[in-house]
């Protein structure tokens, strides 16, 4: 069952954007099982050392009940029980990619430029921690985007442009494989509450980072 939900975890990173909401039901899937697992082995110890059923079934009950709601509160993420990647953040999206850090940034960029935008800059946070004597993995960030996609956001409402331009960022996980992950834009609009009048732009753009995303990461 384990493998089963994971695999379809990597299919869905793989293949296409992960919504929030693709990721929420995912994770909370695998909570309840996790869960209800732990609660089952605690409900059966409960039985077999007190025996009686009058006292061991409440005991039984209240151990189900706290491990399924355990994983709830903790809020932990997937990767650190399972050791793999998902969206591990709200508004997140996640992809891995078919090719090496460096080869899918080139590929990200000269996407973005071939979709109209500009380039405002490409940071590479392991040469900044090269520089101060620190390692890091691979992990490299790209900010692009125009003004006629994102004025329209900022009109209406202004608490966006901290999020504005776009970025998206290539990094290379402990086992070597490489992802890139960007903010939905559907994401910042219910974060910045914007109006209705730029649900089409928010579309649009949506639409396009997925496309960019994919075309970046995807095998030749």
């Amino acid at each position: 069952m384990t493998n089963t939900v994971l695999s379809l975890m990597d299919m869905l990173s793989k293949r296409r954007r992960l919504l929030t909401t693709d990721a929420d039901r995912l994770r909370r899937s695998l909570h309840l099982l996790i869960g209800f697992l732990v609660g089952c082995l605690v409900a059966a110890a409960a039985v077999s050392k007190m025996g009686d059923w009058a006292w061991s079934f409440p005991v039984a009950l209240a151990a189900v009940a706290v491990a399924l709601a355990a994983p709830w509160t903790a809020g932990g993420n997937i990767r650190s029980l399972w050791g793999v990647q998902a969206m591990a953040a709200d508004g997140l999206i996640t992809m891995r990619s078919s090719h090496a850090p460096k080869d899918t940034m080139n590929r990200l960029e000269a996407e973005v430029k071939a979709k109209g935008m500009t380039v405002f800059a490409r940071i590479d946070h392991a040469a900044g921690a090269a520089a101060v004597g620190l390692s890091l993995r691979p992990t490299d960030l790209l900010i692009f985007g125009n003004a006629k996609g994102g004025t329209p956001l900022m009109q209406s409402m202004q608490t966006i442009g901290i999020d504005l331009p776009l970025k998206a960022l290539v990094w290379q996980d402990p086992s070597g494989n490489t992802w890139l992950s960007y903010n939905d834009p559907s994401w910042l609009a219910k974060r910045h509450r914007l109006g209705h009048e730029v649900e089409a732009t928010v579309s649009a753009m949506t639409a396009a980072l997925d496309a960019i995303a994919k075309t970046a990461t995807a095998s030749p």
